[in-house]
């Protein structure tokens, strides 16, 4: 008999047991006590805390359309003006001006006697600029068509707003070319042109300012105080940048071309094509201080 009560207590404790190790309730784990809260996978499976998750880089940002990343040529300065220059064509307010050889060819055949060396100065009012060309014969044909000017003999400026991605499909609203050029009787020529699209537009003649073109022994020399306004610049002032070509054209002397554009020289060896196909690689103009 008493080994038969002791049968059934032990019987009756492992069905305590058993129950207590029925379905836990609901939304809780097994083993787990009522008020316990549930775990991270990486604090079960490490009993460390997880890392936190770097947030991904954002992405470069592509250029805006139609444009592209600028590829600046030479750079070169103008230094304040000492003295409002006077526009005579002569070069003795120039002589600690840097100089700037315009001698590489850039577009037509080739020439070795072909060549100019530029100063340039500025102040609140004017880009000034004084080119002494080497031409040995002058040819313009083109003196009642301003802007034919630069398919004769000439000097060139190409200025417009820097910036470090150009547009591609049009020249920028402030890109302008001004032209000077001798005329076979003696007369000073000039002319200004502004965007039309992808090209400069035919232009007119620009009579702001002053331009004087003076005949030497190996060509003709040309000084000119450009007013800011006819270069489209707002507020001139010492740092700032521009996109800018100095240029010099030769013409075809003799025959049935006569007149049109034999040679283009340029300070810089990039500007190989006119209007927007070489306008991200114009070179840099910067005012000195």
């Amino acid at each position: 008999m008493r080994h038969a009560a002791r049968l059934l207590a032990l019987v009756v404790g492992c069905a305590g047991v058993l129950c207590a190790c029925a379905d836990p309730p609901a939304g809780q784990r097994i083993g787990a006590t009522a008020s316990s809260a549930p775990m991270s996978s990486a604090a079960t499976t490490t009993g460390t805390e997880p890392r936190a998750t770097r947030p991904p880089r954002p992405a470069a940002s592509a250029p805006p359309q139609n444009t592209r990343p600028g590829v600046p040529g030479p750079t070169i300065t103008a230094r304040p003006a000492r003295s409002t220059p006077l526009v005579d064509g002569q070069a003795d307010e120039w002589v600690r001006h840097q100089e700037y050889a315009v001698a590489t060819r850039v577009g037509g055949a080739p020439s070795t006697r072909l060549t100019s060396a530029w100063r340039l100065a500025w102040d609140t009012r004017a880009l000034y600029l004084f080119a002494d060309v080497t031409d040995p014969v002058v040819t313009q044909t083109h003196p009642l068509r301003p802007w034919l000017i630069g398919s004769g003999d000439s000097i060139g400026l190409e200025l417009g707003r820097y910036t470090t991605n150009v547009r591609t499909d049009r020249l920028g609203s402030r890109d302008v070319r001004i032209l000077i050029g001798p005329s076979e009787s003696g007369a000073t020529l000039r002319a200004r042109a502004t965007p039309d699209g992808a090209e400069f537009g035919r232009g007119t003649t620009w009579t702001t300012g002053a331009a004087v073109v003076r005949r030497t022994r190996s060509g003709y020399a040309v000084e000119a105080a450009i007013p800011w306004e006819a270069l489209n610049v707002v507020s001139p002032k010492a740092g700032l940048r521009l996109s800018a070509n100095l240029l010099l054209a030769d013409a075809v002397p003799t025959g049935a071309d006569r007149g049109s554009l034999r040679t283009l020289m340029s300070h810089n060896p990039q500007r190989v094509g006119a209007g927007i196909r070489s306008r991200f690689a114009w070179g840099v103009l910067t005012l000195g201080s």
